[in-house]
């Protein structure tokens, strides 16, 4: 709230008995509510006018007061000379008193706008140096984070080890012995690293061939499967027999399956369920899938392999049951 309205807030309040109060608590206010250094002397401004509207309103309900009680309270009584100096003498010193009263006054309103003055150029002075250190700042993070990203590139370890290595050496009171036996440990840790990865490496490496032996062995009988559909499709319609080409290929599928992960087939009187890891498949005699456990198969494949015709859907079929057994494993 600036001066100007919390005068307005308070001028009908303003009488000869609350002045004090009401001036000590609105430059209080003032004081307090500043909203930028540079508005203060703007506020030193409305407090002089306020003083000053203080003063003629302090004169004019003084002369008010006596001129009252002259007229309607004190009797009549002769006024004689010593009376008219004793007030000519009392009014000479009060005047005196109002006069060293205002000359400290304005002694602490010039004092007071010396210090705006100063606080000012602080607060000028003060903005102009943060903008230089603020930008400084990050011009030492943004090098930071560049030493880091460098340290920490793979080509760059041994640089890394020396410089952790010459922090130590220059925060910390060691000897020679004492620095070569930290840089004997770095570079042991480094190696135990280097091992673990190696090995890690080699499994890696030893799974992947295990799953490719299983991905051709797959395929191969895929494709003898395929063969065996074809087959079956050239023969007469009264010689195919379906049902058992698929339960031989059920079988073997299981078979070879079963050497790389758990799974089981539980066959039913309408349904069959094919069961690997956390994965479940349900289908039909007609190898309708009914049902997959896993959500990440869209319902849309589903229907693409429930309509696809008998010599595609086997196809279509292994396919799918190799991502989700490859999945399972993983």
């Amino acid at each position: 709230m600036d001066f100007e309205s919390k005068l307005t807030e308070v001028s009908h309040d303003i009488s000869l008995n609350s002045a004090p109060s009401v001036y000590l608590s609105t430059a209080q206010n003032i004081i307090t509510e500043l909203p930028e250094p540079t508005s203060i002397k703007d506020e030193l401004g409305h407090l002089k006018e306020f003083s000053s509207k203080l003063k003629f309103q302090y004169l004019e309900q003084e002369t008010r007061d006596k001129f009252l009680r002259l007229m309607l309270i004190e009797r009549e009584q002769n006024i004689t000379q010593a009376e008219v100096d004793a007030l000519v003498e009392q009014n000479r010193r009060q005047k005196q008193s109002l006069k060293d009263i205002k000359t400290e006054m304005y002694s602490l309103i010039k004092s007071s706008e010396a210090v705006a003055e100063e606080v000012i150029s602080l607060n000028r002075s003060f903005e102009a140096r943060y903008g230089d250190v603020t930008s400084t700042l990050e011009d030492i993070s943004n090098m930071q984070k560049e030493l880091d990203n460098l340290l920490n590139e793979p080509e760059n370890e041994n640089h890394k080890a020396l410089f952790n290595l010459k922090k130590i050496i220059d925060t910390e009171d060691i000897g020679l012995n004492e620095a070569i036996n930290i840089a004997t440990n770095a570079l042991d840790q480094e190696a135990l690293v280097l091992s673990q990865l190696e090995h890690n490496v080699e499994k890696t490496r030893i799974e992947h061939s295990s799953q490719t032996q299983v991905i051709d062995t797959l395929t191969e009988k895929l494709k003898k499967l395929e063969g065996l559909l074809q087959e079956a499709g050239n023969r007469p319609k009264d010689q195919q027999e379906p049902q058992q080409v698929f339960a031989q290929w059920l079988r073997e599928l299981n078979m070879h399956l079963e050497k790389f992960i758990p799974m089981s087939l539980r066959l039913g009187e309408s349904a069959q369920t094919l069961m690997f890891g956390p994965y479940q498949l349900e289908f039909d005699k007609e190898l309708n899938i009914t049902k997959c456990s896993d959500k990440t198969i869209s319902s849309a494949t589903i229907e693409e392999i429930n309509h696809a015709k008998k010599e595609a859907k086997f196809w279509k079929l292994s396919h799918l049951l190799c991502r989700l057994i490859f999945r399972a494993e993983m």
